[in-house]
């Protein structure tokens, strides 16, 4: 039964009970409203008849003690009822004094003056009432009140049940409805958007329409797709990273020995050839240079591929870039900006943190000296500055040259992209990785007044003094 019951739809599961409650409800409505009705309709008779039977045989007791004309009366008032159905006077040996009998009711006399009362009889409502005074009795009056009324009254009551418990079953089985599918389009929208997420699709979102708990439901659907998707975003690219690592590894390894022995077979025709074939110099000059790019691409693949652990010292960071840039040359068209003055103290793997800041400058003055894109020769600026933020040491390095464009900003840190016609486009992504290695971020934006900027922020070892 459970399971049966688990297999129904919400939209079922509401429906069924509530036109269950509703049914049973019209059934006692049809059923207990007429009875109700009757039953208030008799006791109103019942006490009418009575009231009736006491005054009529007063008069009648009062006419047959001194005047008859009262008798008279009595009979006229109770013919004026249009539910009295029969009028009889019966002595006290139950012989009928006069009798009233429009509706031609089969009266049976005998033992009348002995019930005393209301009962039913013919289809009629009775009563027996004793026609004394002063202490003599005379006989007994007898009255039948007609039960037509009545009965056409509960009829009348049955068709407004009836009516009543169709209004009741059409108005609650219709709100039963209407709230079964306001309670089963959100979980019917969420259930579709659960098959498309399983599908592949992280862009689908949940509409919330309210407050509630099913409202509370779709909103942490919808943060769990989003949470999802840059889950499965940032696994897809770690597996990506990973198997580009080991791809790199392994052709960078293959390639270095092939790229020394052409290195030395070039010294070796140098010495034969020497001062020989000025034509050979000149070929075997683009030899090592295509040698030393390839030396220098697999350098950067290696780069990538490594995952060593850091080898931290804890490091005066303004100090150690100044000496870093007094040892580092640079192009001489480039000058030079330094803002390096927070005494920041951090924990570095030097040799690692180097090539991030080499890599960033070259690219700095890449910017400004490359195809003639840059800032004219009087105004190629580099300015590289410290700041401290709260518990971090902000690093920048930025120039005046042409700035990144902007569809290229958000993937300038992703492997193998680069829009330059030489290299594999792993260095920054080489520079990333060592950054976040250090526990820091790094953010490439563009400069209002022109020109590209690279924050690195890294966490502070101990407070600046």
């Amino acid at each position: 039964m459970r399971e049966k019951i688990a297999r129904l739809s919400i939209r079922t599961k509401l429906l069924v009970p509530t036109m269950s409650t509703l049914l049973v409800t019209a059934v006692f409505i049809f059923l207990y409203y007429p009875a109700q009705q009757k039953s208030q309709a008799l006791r109103t008779l019942e006490a009418k008849a009575l009231g009736m039977g006491e005054i009529i045989s007063l008069n009648m007791a009062f006419g047959l003690a001194r005047d008859m004309s009262a008798v008279a009366e009595a009979f006229r008032v109770a013919q004026s009822d249009s539910t009295l159905s029969y009028i009889v006077v019966l002595d006290t040996a139950d012989v009928p004094l006069g009798v009233y009998n429009p509706g031609g009711v089969a009266l049976e006399l005998s033992g009348l003056s002995g019930r005393h009362g209301v009962f039913a009889r013919y289809g009629l409502l009775n009563v027996a009432t004793p026609i004394r005074y002063q202490d003599r009795e005379f006989g007994t009056l007898g009255l039948g009140f007609t039960l037509k009324a009545i009965d056409s009254s509960v009829t009348r009551g049955r068709v407004t049940a009836v009516l009543m418990s169709l209004a009741l079953l059409i108005g609650g089985g219709t709100l039963a409805i209407f709230l079964g599918n306001l309670i089963a389009k959100p979980i019917l929208d969420l259930h579709d958007a659960a098959e498309q997420v399983s599908s592949g699709n992280f862009d689908v979102a949940v509409p919330v329409h309210s407050t509630d708990e099913v409202g509370a439901l779709a909103k942490a659907f919808n943060r769990m797709t989003e949470t999802l998707e840059s889950t499965m975003t940032a696994r897809a690219k770690l597996e990506r990273l990973a198997t580009i690592g080991q791809l790199t590894a392994t052709v960078s390894h293959e390639l270095r020995n092939p790229l020394g022995t052409i290195s030395t077979s070039v010294d070796l025709i140098r010495e034969r050839t020497r001062d020989k074939d000025p034509a050979m110099e000149r070929t075997l000059d683009r030899v090592d240079r295509s040698v030393a790019r390839c030396d220098a691409i697999i350098a950067e693949l290696l780069d990538f591929a490594k995952t060593g652990n850091l080898e931290l010292e804890t490091t005066e960071f303004d100090p150690w870039l100044e000496t870093l840039f007094r040892e580092e040359q640079f192009p001489e068209a480039v000058t030079f900006w330094y803002e390096l003055h927070t005494g920041a103290v951090v924990s570095l793997d030097r040799e690692r943190f180097r090539r991030v800041v080499i890599n960033l400058v070259n690219n700095a003055c890449q910017a400004l000296t490359s195809d003639g894109r840059g800032a004219p020769d009087d105004r190629k600026i580099v300015t590289v500055a410290t700041r401290l933020e709260r518990e971090d040491v902000v690093f920048s390095i930025s120039d005046n040259g042409p700035g990144i464009p902007a569809d290229v900003l958000p993937e300038v840190f992703e492997p193998l992209f680069t829009t330059k016609t030489k290299g594999v486009g792993l260095g920054l992504t080489v520079v990333k990785n060592i950054i976040e290695q250090h526990g820091g971020t790094v953010m490439m934006t563009n400069v209002e007044t022109g020109g590209a900027r690279v924050d690195v922020r890294l966490p502070l070892e101990r407070p600046a003094t």
